[in-house]
């Protein structure tokens, strides 16, 4: 494999010590590395077969499927692993055993058993060899040779280069050497200029250098700092959020089913990517992406081609602007990185909206609303911007915040292109197209995501509460100090029930460096999201000043209100868990390495917590609050003294609560 984690200068080093030979696969060609692969498939299959629905427990289960692999008879070699290692079989738990068992000392065990590995060994050599022939010659009767003729074109690959030279035939003498191959000797008569292949990556690299070179060296230094592990890389949990592809071929019931979702949304991130012009043309919008903001469960995510549109006398055009008219709605709140006006101005001419509907929304630009946070917040940092046309690019908001790399490479990229590889267009390329195009609109993809998502969390973090999107559907009772509070619906509205997309629109996830599990079914937007805790170890410490109940569920930080107690006889507000997903929420509560307790007044929310953690210089793993119980997890023993001596008896008790409610109504 040609990773990063496999190539580092550590794992040479590592290599060396051991007296290990690595060799590399072939980037992008994974017939190269076939023995591996197959065995992957083979693993893949037996752990889907024993981890639960949501496939979170598949690390549980990798011990029981090393030890199924390693016991059963292998195709290839007839022989069980265990054996040929062992020189013994496995005994099993089914396998009947003798209460007394004898142990007879014999002084030639030890030659008997080298023997007896060294027969099954070669029985096992002669057995593969016997395989290899047979794959051989099932894979050879489907395969055609090559056949050449004079002033054919051919591609040479120019070794240890990525280059390519295009040659012409000019005589050709084949010997054949085989019924299965044949050796190509020829003098070749080069054209007048050589093709040297660029994948598209390396042709966008070079462009931002070209043109952005400050950029490049800014998403560089971030870069370096995720790579020495001094911060984390931006990205959402693929639970969290579902995403869909507008262009001429989404159907007419996956609109249907987002007007409807629309309808019941107030809250919505917007960011745009133009396509760049050769000069001096303008450039042109290309790519408009909308989240539809959700506190109940998993944001929508819609990435709109718009150069890629149906022609504006079709019914499917006019569905998408259908949908773009409930987004631009009245009073509806829309979060940018910029003004919303700017961010527009190159798709008016799409006919999907206008100025006036622009107009009517309520518009905040998060870059502005970061610098006022910033500036009061932290009057001393170095990063202060205080010149009236300094901003805070979205990247150092997300780096100074929450100590995460944005990644920005594709800044610059080719957004008309056609970012959905499941289109026709696409589609019938792919005989021509390698697989570096697919693989950079997958990238593309994920860049255009997180562009919103992060503009949505940086918004979560830094506006006040009453600015903050609230779930179209749910109200919260005033809840008193000597019960638990409920969550009620209002009676005169109905709750969201959406139908599932149609079957026959199929969205893929972007495979980068997790897998995304996608689903295109929008009835299942209501699901709790869970927290990911990161930990690199299992629980060493535990710093505990109240008891936890033991049938609390953890409710993730992402939430941006108190979850209590629900009363199951006025509605339900989420699915009703498997006995395996209750079970691994409380497995997380494990993960921490050090951890700190708190009991909480449940009139705090986690954006008055957060916030009061930030402004006391308290740095932690992850957030969550269980029931009444604010749980901390903390990096290190000494970090976590400090933390327990900070939060003294009367943080956030009722009285810490209403002086702090008190001091903002003054303000």
């Amino acid at each position: 494999d040609n990773g990063t984690h496999f190539t580092a200068s550590m794992m040479s080093e590592l290599f060396k010590k051991i007296g290990v030979t690595h060799l590399y696969s072939t980037p992008y060609h994974p017939m190269t590395n076939g023995q591996i692969e197959r065995y992957n498939a083979t693993m893949d299959a037996k752990i889907a077969a024993l981890s639960n629905e949501n496939r979170t427990n598949w690390d549980e289960q990798l011990p029981f499927v090393t030890f199924n692999y390693n016991t059963s008879i292998h195709t290839t070699t007839g022989q069980i692993p265990f054996e040929l290692i062992y020189g013994r079989t496995p005994i099993l738990p089914f396998d009947q055993q003798e209460f007394n068992v004898m142990l007879a000392q014999d002084p030639k065990h030890v030659d008997k058993l080298k023997q007896y590995i060294s027969t099954l060994a070669e029985c096992t050599k002669k057995t593969i060899r016997q395989h290899q022939i047979k794959y051989k010659e099932r894979y050879d009767r489907y395969r055609t040779n090559p056949t050449y003729k004079i002033n054919d074109l051919v591609l040479i690959k120019i070794n240890n280069t990525l280059s390519f030279t295009l040659l012409s035939l000019t005589t050709t003498t084949i010997n054949n050497m085989s019924s299965h191959r044949h050796q190509l000797q020829s003098s070749f008569k080069k054209h007048d200029r050589s093709y040297y292949y660029i994948s598209p990556l390396e042709k966008l690299d070079k462009l931002t250098q070209k043109y952005s070179p400050q950029k490049v060296s800014e998403n560089n230094k971030y870069k370096k700092l995720y790579q020495d592990g001094e911060c984390d890389l931006f990205k959402k949990p693929s639970s969290s959020y579902r995403y869909y592809y507008i262009h001429n071929e989404t159907t007419i019931n996956t609109l249907n089913d987002l007007i409807d979702y629309a309808n019941e949304i107030t809250t919505y991130t917007i960011d745009t990517e133009d396509q760049m012009q050769p000069p001096p043309q303008p450039s042109k919008g290309a790519l408009i992406q909308v989240e539809f903001i959700n506190l109940n469960g998993p944001s929508i995510i819609l990435l709109i081609e718009t150069l890629h549109l149906p022609p504006e006398s079709s019914q499917l055009f006019e569905k998408i602007r259908q949908l773009c008219k409930i987004i631009f709605s009245n009073n509806h709140r829309i979060y940018s990185s910029g003004e919303i006006k700017h961010e527009m101005k190159n798709f008016y001419t799409y006919n999907l909206f206008n100025i006036h509907d622009i107009n009517r929304i309520k518009p905040k630009n998060i870059q502005e609303e970061f610098k006022k946070w910033f500036n009061r917040t932290y009057p001393t940092s170095t990063y202060r911007k205080t010149q009236p046309n300094d901003k805070y690019s979205l990247q150092l908001a997300v780096y100074l915040i929450f100590n995460e790399w944005l990644d920005k490479r594709m800044t610059l990229a080719s957004w008309g292109c056609g970012i959905d590889t499941e289109t026709t267009t696409f589609k019938n390329k792919k005989h021509q197209v390698i697989k570096d195009e697919e693989y950079i609109r997958q990238l593309m993809t994920l860049y255009a995501m997180n562009d919103c998502f992060s503009v949505t969390k940086l918004a979560d973090y830094i506006l006040p509460p009453d600015e903050l999107s609230t779930p179209p559907t749910i109200i919260y009772e005033q809840i008193s100090d000597d019960e638990d509070g409920q969550i009620k619906q209002n009676d005169n509205e109905q709750s969201i029930n959406l139908c599932p997309i149609n079957d026959d629109y199929d969205i893929e996830g972007v495979h980068v460096q997790d897998e995304f599990p996608m689903s295109n079914e929008l009835n299942e937007l209501n699901e709790l999201n869970e927290s990911h805790v990161v930990t690199p170890h299992a629980l060493e410490e535990v710093h505990v000043r109240d008891e936890l109940p033991n049938d609390i569920e953890m409710i993730s930080d992402d939430d941006e209100q108190q979850a209590f107690n629900i009363n199951e006889q006025q509605y339900e507000i989420k699915k009703k868990l498997t006995r395996n997903q209750r079970k691994n929420r409380k497995k997380k509560l494990k993960r921490y390495v050090f951890k700190v307790e708190r009991h909480v007044y449940h009139k705090f929310s986690i954006t008055d917590i957060k916030r009061i953690l930030i402004n006391m210089n308290i740095h932690y793993l992850n957030l969550n609050v269980i029931g009444h119980t604010l749980c901390l997890a903390i990096k290190n023993k000494a970090t976590r003294e400090r933390v327990d001596n900070l939060l003294h008896d009367e943080m956030f008790t009722k009285e810490h609560y209403d002086r702090i409610h008190k001091k903002s109504h003054h303000h």
